[in-house]
């Protein structure tokens, strides 16, 4: 959305007046609402109004995803996760941020003592190297073999 466009080459967040001012939820609801009508006026309405869930239920739903996804209000969510998708969404999401927050911090974090990094704001703690089968890049598929 226009509050997080992250560029390929980085983790850097353009600032610009909607997203500063709105924030990627709102912007998120609105846009997810506009696409749907355009869809629901479109040659393709009849199939989806008779789709099973209702339409209108998946409409709700998806609307939910986007609105609880930070997972508490004090994290900018205006409502919390009230179903399986939007709970397992919300620690996705989560989970992916403080990933990206530690690769971050690996790359560009001043090393404090060998194997240790300095904290990178807002990770609770100091980065400590990875195992040497992970390298930051590539998550292996399967344990290396030498632990079998």
């Amino acid at each position: 959305m226009w509050e997080n466009n992250y560029p390929e080459a980085g983790f850097t967040q353009p600032f610009n007046m909607h997203g500063e001012m709105l924030g990627h939820i709102p912007l998120g609801i609105e846009t997810a609402n506009k696409l749907w009508r355009d869809m629901m006026e479109s040659d393709l309405a009849k199939e989806w109004i008779e789709l099973d869930p209702d339409s209108e239920d998946v409409h709700l739903h998806l609307l939910h995803l986007i609105a609880s996804h930070h997972g508490a209000y004090e994290w900018g969510s205006p409502t919390l996760p009230r179903t399986p998708e939007a709970m397992a969404l919300h620690y996705i999401d989560n989970m992916d941020a403080k990933y990206e927050m530690m690769r971050m911090g690996y790359e560009s974090s001043p090393e404090l003592a060998p194997g240790i990094q300095e904290r990178k704001f807002p990770l609770p703690a100091s980065l400590v190297k990875p195992l040497d089968h992970y390298d930051g890049e590539d998550m292996p598929v399967s344990p290396p073999d030498e632990l079998f």
